[in-house]
């Protein structure tokens, strides 16, 4: 199931099969989510994309690099696409440093 959502998202943005794999397990694991419900990830992640000047790839390297430090303060993936959509929006940096400020 995993390996056909990673696909999935791997299809529909500029991330790799194998880059989209981790980072699917990476929001699984922080948000304690069942595999099953990858699927939710994967739509929320392309919703995002679709609808603001962010991309996929951007808001899965900051939910890669800041889901653990969410997770531990009790803000949802959906909190954490919209602080990461905010600060994307208005930085215009890479995702990895995107998840540095939204992690701090």
């Amino acid at each position: 199931m995993l390996t056909e959502y990673a696909t999935l998202l791997g299809n529909i943005s500029e991330l790799s099969v194998e880059d989209s794999s981790g980072i699917l397990t990476a929001g699984l694991k922080a948000f304690n989510m069942e595999a099953e419900h990858g699927i939710h990830i994967v739509n929320a992640l392309n919703e995002v994309d679709n609808n603001y000047s962010i991309t996929t790839k951007q808001l899965a390297e900051s939910m890669q690099r800041s889901a653990g430090t969410a997770s531990v303060y009790g803000i949802s993936l959906e909190r954490l696409i919209g602080y990461t959509t905010a600060v994307g929006q208005v930085t215009r940096e890479s995702g990895s440093v995107i998840g540095e400020i939204v992690a701090v």
